[in-house]
């Protein structure tokens, strides 16, 4: 087992790590530190030192003040079910690294250019009808462009599975 770290006096963003004040049950060090907007807040060790946490939360609250939702020029942000769908998909079929890239992305399957920008894939999807619906494709060996894309629920979309190859 390693030696204790002493942060005592070190300075991570904001915070001033003052004194170690005990272990959480992964027996991971918790440290007492005073923010530079006055506040105190407890944090882990490795928390401090990876950068994870830079203030007790103010921070990110001016942040958020600063920038609420001008981050996304089409005024929505991560919270609409919507927009999570078109990263996602945008992710799965332009990334390689994206956990489904291979069934999307390196099958060929894409987005089409006018589907690049969020709002045009509003105006033609629409609003989901419910949060039990997500994007189909309805060909699905086809793309993700109008004409070809619906909300479905999850036994419209099992309908509408490719057939998978028995190995």
């Amino acid at each position: 087992m390693s030696a204790a770290i002493d942060l005592s006096g070190q300075r991570f963003g904001r915070l001033v790590a003052i004194r170690r004040v005990g272990t959480n049950k992964n027996k991971q060090a918790i440290w007492l530190c005073y923010c530079d907007c006055g506040s105190s807040t407890e944090t882990l060790c490795g928390q401090l030192r990876s950068g994870m946490t830079r203030s007790c939360g103010c921070l990110h609250m001016e942040q958020r003040l600063r920038f609420p939702r001008q981050v996304f020029k089409h005024g929505e942000g991560y919270e609409s079910p919507e927009y999570r769908c078109w990263h996602l998909m945008l992710k799965r079929c332009q990334n390689p690294n994206a956990p489904n890239y291979s069934y999307y992305g390196a099958r060929g399957i894409t987005v089409c250019e006018a589907w690049q920008d969020y709002p045009a894939f509003l105006s033609d999807m629409g609003r989901k009808p419910s949060e039990s619906h997500s994007i189909d494709r309805i060909d699905g060996d086809g793309n993700y462009e109008p004409g070809n894309c619906r909300w479905a629920t999850k036994g419209e979309q099992r309908r509408n599975q490719r057939k998978r190859r028995e190995q």
